[in-house]
């Protein structure tokens, strides 16, 4: 089989292959799983060597560190707003804000191998 405009040859699995933009959507979504994938290796690794040190685990330390860090009407505000749960949702923050910074980074990483990877091991440092 010949192409009449270029009088190549085609391939026809070429022809039946889907289009980049078709492929994109699914092309994302490796991305994003490759990047919580990465994100729960990296909290596995984590909190095994929490584990062998007695220490808090790296979401736990992480919340910690965000009510030694806010203000105090900040912390009087949030104790107010979520009374006596007020571990739980800052832990559900903390998830949250990983999740998602796994996720933009996985996402970025399909365009910029290197930038993406550096920034997530800063982040996460």
């Amino acid at each position: 089989m010949t192409d009449a405009s270029t009088d190549r040859p085609t391939d026809p699995l070429v022809d039946l292959a889907p289009s980049p933009r078709a492929a994109a959507p699914a092309t994302r979504l490796a991305g994003m799983f490759a990047g919580l994938l990465a994100l729960g290796a990296g909290l596995a690794v984590a909190s095994l060597v929490a584990a062998a040190a007695d220490v808090d685990g790296p979401v736990v330390a992480v919340g910690n560190r965000v009510v030694d860090s806010a203000p105090r009407w900040l912390k009087e505000w949030a104790v107010r707003s979520v009374g006596t749960n007020d571990k739980p949702v800052l832990l559900a923050g903390v998830w949250i804000a990983l999740v998602l910074a796994a996720v933009a980074a996985g996402r970025t990483a399909l365009r910029r191998r290197a930038a993406p990877a550096v920034i997530g091991v800063l982040v996460a440092g």
